[in-house]
């Protein structure tokens, strides 16, 4: 028997902050304060978002700052650094996602650095 797309969706919201129930996130700490929740296990997310997943994104050519948002190094870079303008007609929008810069700050973050554990959470 499959699961609805609806249970499949709360299982997955579940799973973000699980050990803790849904319950107490919403009450303790919902737009209160953070919850870190340490994992052991490094592919515990992998079904939530994955490289197939980020490069359908890419391909769809809508992405904007600030919904795309680039960390690099742990510090968020500025939307200049990876997004464009685009003309059409008399209207110019901006911060449109410039697919080969981000593919290029992806490359050299994956390259170059390697995530660091968080050593000021209690």
């Amino acid at each position: 028997m499959m699961a609805s797309v609806a249970t499949t969706r709360a299982s997955a919201l579940d799973r973000l902050f699980e050990p803790i129930d849904r319950a107490r996130f919403l009450e303790q700490y919902w737009e209160r304060r953070p919850l870190f929740v340490a994992r052991a296990d490094s592919s515990y997310f992998r079904d939530l978002f994955s490289l197939d997943i980020f490069d359908e994104l890419l391909a769809r050519g809508d992405l904007w700052h600030p919904n795309v948002r680039v960390f690099l190094a742990g510090e968020q870079l500025a939307h200049e650094r990876y997004a464009t303008r685009w003309s059409y007609g008399r209207e110019v929008y901006r911060r449109l996602i410039d697919v080969h810069k981000l593919v290029e700050l992806f490359r050299r973050g994956r390259d170059s650095q390697r995530p660091r554990p968080r050593t000021d959470l209690p």
